[in-house]
């Protein structure tokens, strides 16, 4: 051997835990402030490991995991994330050094529906809940099709509340059970508010004030709107 060679010979080491011989370097051990050669004594593989399991020992017990809970893949999140039959969204697995489901928080949208956010290749997409565990657990939902909650809670997810529906008898189910109030200024389509409908019918009286053509070109309506408001056909509501 010569000298050149024993200058640049790299002692091993033995990991102590797998018992295999390694190059005593910081790519094969972590570094440490004590120690014959400033390293571990354990190789890089079976240091993750044990910090793996310590983390995974420290970690408290899941409360959330109920019993008799049905969990189903996510069309097109097959392996990454799974929806419930209580209306719940959890990643599955592994990233990270995790190796547990954890369940993926939801927002409360703007309209009052559940809304939850889904990676895939580094990229988010939110979606609204109900429509995860509609697919999840039914099958696809056709095009320009909405998810209607049978019982109007908005986040009541559960498989059995949920039903497949056109946009009209979604409306008219929000209607009839009274999450949707179209009565006069609400309705989207009114052209006049209360205190208008007020005003005509103070001012007209019958015969005593403007006509019905008068107030129509005054409030830009057809006189017929008028008339229907005058004679409480329409507006009955308004005193």
């Amino acid at each position: 051997m010569s000298d050149s060679d024993s200058i640049t010979a790299v002692p091993s080491r033995t990991c102590t835990r797998c018992q295999r011989d390694f190059p005593a370097t910081p790519e094969h051990f972590y570094r440490q402030k004590l120690g014959k050669f400033g390293l571990q004594s354990t190789c890089r593989v079976c240091t993750e490991d044990v910090r793996r399991i310590s983390r995974d020992a420290r970690r408290p017990p899941r409360e959330y995991e109920l019993t008799g809970e049905i969990w189903k893949d996510v069309p097109g999140y097959e392996g990454h994330y799974q929806a419930s039959d209580l209306g719940r969204v959890r990643r599955v697995g592994g990233s990270y050094g995790t190796c547990h489901p954890r369940l993926r928080k939801l927002s409360v949208h703007q309209q009052g529906y559940l809304v939850v956010t889904l990676y895939r290749d580094n990229c988010g997409r939110s979606f609204l809940v109900h429509r995860l565990v509609f697919a999840a657990f039914s099958g696809p939902i056709p095009d320009d099709t909405d998810i209607n909650h049978i019982d109007g809670n908005k986040k009541n997810n559960t498989p059995g509340n949920l039903e497949l529906a056109s946009r009209r008898e979604n409306i008219h189910h929000a209607i009839a059970i009274g999450l949707m109030n179209t009565t006069g200024e609400n309705n989207p389509q009114a052209r006049v508010t209360e205190a208008q409908v007020a005003d005509m019918r103070a001012r007209y009286r019958f015969g005593g004030g403007p006509g019905y053509k008068a107030l129509a070109k005054e409030y830009g309506l057809p006189w017929g709107t008028v008339r229907n408001i005058i004679t409480r056909k329409t507006w009955a509501h308004v005193a």
